[in-house]
């Protein structure tokens, strides 16, 4: 196991029917271009460890908390950059310091490079996809998997939308004094070359969403570097596999789709 912060994280290739780790759709890597550090960030700031550009426009400066935090509430957060898989991670403690009972809202935000060309191809209530659409299918821009949760608690404490090329996750919290809750959000950056201007970003498309797919289904990979209790704190994640995401196996039939159409665009 790599001991840096800059941890190289990686899905099972069973799981995906892939030979390498999960960022397979290309070249591309991601820029760390985290706030606070080049490859993790830890802080109380709710702007600490926000990602500026992440490489190739892929954000505007996103990860960070719009209108600041209610009072009474402390964050705790640590943002990472799972390298090769170019997965963006935060993990936000929040805790109520006050003597009452907090019920509140507090909104991830962040600003998409895609601005007003932005497409959504994929939305659900764990998940969105989007890329920049300028011609045809092409894009300059990476294209992006956000992934907000896999569980009960993600489907009715947060709100995930894109409108007008910002994305936004409103989370209710609930907290009696001195408790803490953690929420973890995703960003997967997937990208099949790293020198035109316009590509076909079919293939790309296709990889985000068998990435968000995978890790909303099993997200145990992802949490490369976090102590078993950070894990059990996290609200919005379980290991459990939720009603209607494919199971490995039907995963592992869509990696191999997915690397037939990686192989033909790389061969014409």
């Amino acid at each position: 196991m790599n001991t840096k912060k800059f941890i190289l994280s990686a899905l099972p290739a069973a799981l995906l029917g892939l030979g390498s780790h999960p960022a397979s759709a290309g070249p591309f890597s991601a820029a760390a271009d985290i706030n606070g550090s080049s490859a993790s960030a830890t802080g109380t700031n709710p702007l600490t460890g926000y990602v500026a550009d992440g490489g190739f426009d892929a954000f505007d400066t996103f990860g960070y908390y719009a209108n600041g935090l209610p009072g009474g509430i402390a964050l705790q957060r640590s943002v990472d950059l799972l390298a090769d898989a170019n997965t963006y991670r935060w993990v936000d403690t929040f805790t109520n310091t006050g003597a009452s009972a907090f019920s509140g809202q507090v909104r991830f935000f962040g600003s998409l490079g895609s601005d007003g060309a932005t497409v959504i191809s994929a939305s659900t209530g764990y998940f969105k996809v989007s890329y920049e659409h300028w011609i045809g299918a092409g894009t300059g821009d990476p294209v992006l998997a956000l992934v907000n949760g896999n569980n009960a608690w993600a489907l009715s404490n947060t709100a995930a939308s894109i409108a007008l090329g910002d994305y936004r996750d409103d989370i209710t919290l609930n907290l009696a004094p001195g408790q803490s809750i953690s929420v973890a959000h995703f960003a997967i950056l997937v990208r099949p070359d790293n020198t035109t201007t316009y590509y076909d970003a079919t293939a790309s498309i296709a990889a985000a969403n068998t990435l968000a797919t995978a890790l909303v289904a099993d997200p145990g990979a992802y949490w490369s570097g976090l102590s078993g209790g950070q894990i059990a704190q996290i609200a919005n994640f379980s290991t459990a596999t939720p009603n209607g995401v494919p199971e490995p196996a039907g995963l592992a039939l869509l990696g191999a789709g997915l690397g037939s159409l990686i192989g033909a665009r790389r061969g014409r």
